[in-house]
């Protein structure tokens, strides 16, 4: 299932095959979510995965890129970012 040439719709008719339901229970401290897939055959496995602050996501810049991004609207001018 994890070889590069699979196509996604195989995959995802596999999982759809095996996974019969995924149990989620949240904790508040530390802020994760404890998942619990159930597949056909009664296997159970737990994963346990950290939840986002409210606000904040996997797509946020450092600190240092913003800095790094004003300094240069300083000294660049507009017409230098055009992507035309």
């Amino acid at each position: 299932m994890d070889h590069p040439s699979s196509p996604a719709s195989l995959k995802k008719r596999i999982l759809r095959t095996v996974l019969e339901e995924i149990v989620a229970d949240t904790t508040h401290d530390p802020p994760t979510v404890h998942l619990k897939p159930a597949l056909s055959g009664g296997v159970h496995t737990e994963m346990t995965v950290r939840k986002n602050r409210t606000g904040h996501h996997d797509h946020v810049n450092s600190d240092e890129v913003t800095e790094l991004i004003r300094e240069l609207a300083l000294v660049c001018e507009d017409s230098a970012s055009s992507l035309s």
